[in-house]
């Protein structure tokens, strides 16, 4: 996050090529409780961490650290600040890692989402619960089992690289969260507009047209990934493990099927053979009558 008065601008204009393999991001994430607290110019919420990483970008796991919800946003959205945007900050503790922030923008115009709710919830536990700076709250989800699954979309996303290599992976507008009038009135209720915004260290903007991956295990395919500021795409593939096994010591093997079946087909063949010759050489000659003439 920077002090610069020029935001990113997340738009389609904007997009300086796609990162299919750079920016590739995965996540599984856990239920969680949430404690809120209200720092004036922004909302921060707490995350419960569970005992695998619940997410995965470009090799490296990471761990939700915060959530932080401002208004207006703190990007841009097609040249123009959004109601709010809800920051959700992951660190990881890999030595080659960066801090991973996902955004996404707030809205009081378009259809609701699988996260309205989530969001409604928070606005309305801190509204009642820590309307001053410096208050703390729980929250009271509508769901008991909140998880950030409901929050983040599957859908396409933009990424680029800020300050301190931070990792950015924005979805654009048309992925907002819907809350209503209402609801918004309240967050501006009880937070200010914040001075701090999000820029890149350089103007390059990537689209993953994909979107996320659902998901994080084991022997999973991996993407090298380095800053965004260069447009090649480098594939490290690890823990790859084949299906198929072409030791010959198991091809060989009466175990396999294959073999086995054409053991039996040469068995079966030589047994014919052989009786056919027991055959000729018991009844052949002894019915063989030489032909006489009268």
């Amino acid at each position: 996050m920077t002090s610069s008065t020029t935001p990113m601008n997340i738009s389609p204009q904007n997009i300086s090529g796609n990162c299919n393999l750079k920016c590739a991001y995965s996540f599984k994430y856990k239920p969680s409780s949430s404690t809120a607290t209200n720092y004036g110019s922004y909302i921060k919420l707490t995350y419960d961490q569970g005992s695998v990483p619940p997410v995965v970008f470009n090799t490296m796991n990471y761990d939700v650290s915060e959530i932080d919800i401002y208004s207006p946003s703190i990007h841009q959205f097609n040249n123009s600040l959004a109601d709010a945007e809800i920051v959700i900050k992951h660190t990881s503790n890999g030595s080659m890692s960066y801090p991973l922030y996902v955004c996404i923008p707030i809205t009081s115009n378009g259809p609701t989402t699988t996260a309205t709710q989530s969001i409604t919830d928070i606005i309305n536990s801190v509204a009642s619960g820590a309307p001053t700076s410096g208050e703390n709250t729980a929250i009271t989800f509508t769901d008991p089992n909140f998880t950030l699954n409901t929050v983040v979309p599957f859908a396409a996303y933009y990424n680029y690289s800020g300050q301190d290599n931070t990792n950015y992976v924005v979805y654009g507008l048309q992925n907002a969260i819907t809350i209503s009038a209402d609801t918004l009135k309240k967050l501006k209720s009880v937070i200010g507009a914040t001075t701090q915004i999000m820029a890149p260290t350089v103007n390059l903007l990537f689209l993953n047209p994909t979107g996320p991956v659902s998901g994080v295990g084991e022997n999973e395919i991996y993407i090298d990934c380095k800053p965004t500021g260069n447009s090649e795409e480098t594939v490290e593939v690890t823990n790859i493990k084949s299906a198929t096994n072409n030791d010959l010591g198991n091809l060989f093997s009466f175990s396999n099927p294959l073999f086995a079946f054409f053991i039996s087909i040469i068995v079966f063949v030589l047994l014919v053979v052989g009786i056919r010759f027991l055959l000729l050489s018991t009844f052949g000659k002894s019915g063989a009558k030489p032909l006489t003439t009268l």
